[in-house]
């Protein structure tokens, strides 16, 4: 818990603190941040697994404080019993209004926990064969998407 709350102070620090700087835009100096930590992660031995809690968590933190909107909408990147919540409230608006805007409003939400439930699914294969390793993974995904950050958008 301290991790996760160290996690979110130090998001809100790099976000004020760099959100200026031009070289990179300030949520790619996390995922960087996040790349370091996870990587660090597969190399501790089981025994200082503690350590390694406290590293995620600290991750986790910094994931859901920097990335919480979606499409101009309030999300949690890293669980979805929320975004369940929310996607059922505006399907439930939609079902009452049948504005397409907040039924494409519950579709990116339930996108969101589709994608965490098959994230979830593969990674419980995925550990089994890998062990601790497997979060290097995380890694690689993470990494796309700074180099996807890195395209410029056309609007």
């Amino acid at each position: 818990v301290l991790s996760f709350l160290v996690g979110t102070a130090v998001a809100e620090f790099i976000h004020i603190k760099l959100k200026c700087y031009e070289k990179l835009h300030w949520r790619q100096i996390i995922l960087l941040l996040e790349i370091l930590l996870l990587f660090s992660v597969g190399f501790l031995p089981a025994k200082v697994e503690p350590l390694a809690n406290a590293f995620v968590s600290f991750v986790c933190a910094l994931q859901l404080q920097t990335f919480h909107k979606l499409r101009g909408h309030a999300y949690a990147s890293t669980m979805c019993i929320g975004n369940m919540r929310s996607g059922m409230t505006a399907l439930h608006a939609y079902f009452m209004s049948h504005d397409r805007n907040i039924l494409y409003k519950a579709l990116t939400y339930f996108g969101v926990v589709i994608i965490f439930a098959i994230g979830a699914g593969l990674g419980g294969v995925i550990v089994v064969r890998w062990g601790e390793h497997s979060i290097w993974i995380s890694c690689v995904l993470l990494a796309i998407s700074f180099a996807l950050m890195q395209i410029k958008d056309k609007k």
